[in-house]
């Protein structure tokens, strides 16, 4: 097989696992976590999307092109999201979380400026992309912090950390970062059919280990005492005040 086949056969193992693992993870079998799972499933969904184009072959329809990227922007937020909930039992959406839209809008309009209004350059689709991975980097970081917060807080309040400290999802944050990393080289030197078919066996082999440790994860808040649950809101809610003051 040449390396363009084996560059499209992986690009398929990759969008069928994620298509087949974001069903599995929202159909939730192990009846744990609802909620975040659904977000979870979600951001597999998305992530999904980097692939789709390349499955279906719809590389040169501009508004299927123009669809999917918007789409694909949602994937590092809806992923933050996922993380909100697994670390927290009930996370409260205020007036200020709609600042999450806000970059959105943004490469929503630059997008539109780029294939339907004559703005199609290489600059601006480099600065697309650039974009693309810099929020990706804010909101893995942001979901990082959520998880190291969730540790803290966790060693106060539970009894068993092995089943409460999410190390499975700090685990995918940490293999995220390194995607990010290897994407922002591979769009460097892009043109490498060789690097393409490697990023590809990568992505295969992270999907599986996603799978692995998300089939396995366990319920994380009814092994709190129900005065944790207490406690832990207060703590939030009195962290989430000082913030305010700052």
């Amino acid at each position: 097989m040449t390396i363009e086949q084996l560059t499209a056969l992986f690009s398929m193992l990759n969008f069928g696992s994620l298509i087949m693992l974001s069903f599995i993870t929202f159909s939730n079998p192990l009846k744990v976590n609802h909620t975040a799972n659904k977000w979870f499933a979600a951001f597999l969904f998305f992530w999904s999307l980097f692939w789709a184009d390349e499955f279906f072959g719809f590389e040169d329809n501009v508004h299927i092109q123009f669809l999917f990227r918007f789409l694909q922007f949602f994937t590092p937020a809806v992923f933050y999201f996922s993380v909100r909930f697994f670390t927290q039992p009930s996370p409260v959406y205020r007036k200020a979380l709609l600042g999450h839209l806000i970059m959105p809008v943004v490469y929503l309009l630059l997008l539109t400026a780029y294939y339907y209004f004559g703005f199609s350059s290489s600059a601006l689709n480099y600065f697309l992309i650039v974009f693309l991975l810099g929020q990706a980097v804010y909101y893995v970081i942001a979901s990082l912090i959520c998880i190291r917060k969730h540790k803290q807080n966790v060693v106060l309040y539970a009894s068993n950390l092995a089943k409460v400290d999410l190390f499975w999802l700090e685990r995918i944050i940490f293999v995220v970062l390194l995607i990010l990393l290897i994407a922002i080289g591979y769009n460097i030197i892009a043109s490498l059919q060789s690097l393409n078919l490697f990023m590809n066996v990568f992505f295969l082999f992270v999907i599986y280990d996603i799978a692995f440790h998300s089939l396995r994860q366990k319920e994380v808040w009814p092994f709190l005492e129900p005065v944790g649950h207490e406690l832990l809101d207060l703590n939030s809610a009195a962290t989430e005040e000082v913030s305010q003051q700052r």
